[in-house]
C-alpha cells in the first residue's frame, strides 16, 4: 500500500494516494494498531487540505474511519463530530449514502461497548 500511495504522489495521482492511505489506515486499526492508524489518517486529511478533495467520497469514508477510531478510544463527542462531518461531506448525494455515519452517530450516542 504505501508504494501504492508513493507512486500516485509521483504521477500526481492525488485520489489514489489518498485511497492508499485510507487502506493502510484500515489495516493498522484491523491489526490493532491504532495510534499508527491514526497517523496515517492525519496524512491523509492534510492530502485532502493540499490538494483540495474535500467533496470526494473518499473523504467521507475517512471522516467515518476516523469516527470508528475515536469511538475505540471511547472519544465519543469527537467520534460523532466526525460522523456528522462525513455526512456533511456526503450532503449532496442520496440520503442512504449517508446511512453508515448515520448509524455511527447512533453508535456514539449509545456509549462504549461493555464487556462482561
Amino acid at each position: 500500500m504505501q508504494q501504492t500511495e508513493q507512486m500516485a504522489r509521483r504521477h500526481d495521482i492525488w485520489h489514489y494516494a489518498l485511497w492508499s492511505m485510507i487502506q493502510q489506515s484500515e489495516i493498522l486499526f484491523a491489526q490493532g494498531f491504532l495510534q499508527a492508524a491514526w497517523e496515517v489518517q492525519e496524512k491523509a486529511f492534510q492530502l485532502i487540505r493540499e490538494q483540495h478533495l474535500e467533496q470526494l467520497p473518499m473523504h467521507e469514508f475517512l471522516l467515518r474511519i476516523r469516527s470508528q477510531l475515536l469511538w475505540a478510544w471511547a472519544r465519543l463527542d469527537e467520534a460523532e463530530a466526525s460522523a456528522r462531518n462525513g455526512m456533511d461531506v456526503l450532503s449532496s448525494y442520496q440520503p442512504q449514502q449517508q446511512l453508515q455515519c448515520l448509524a455511527l452517530m447512533v453508535q456514539c450516542s449509545l456509549g462504549p461497548r461493555r464487556s462482561g
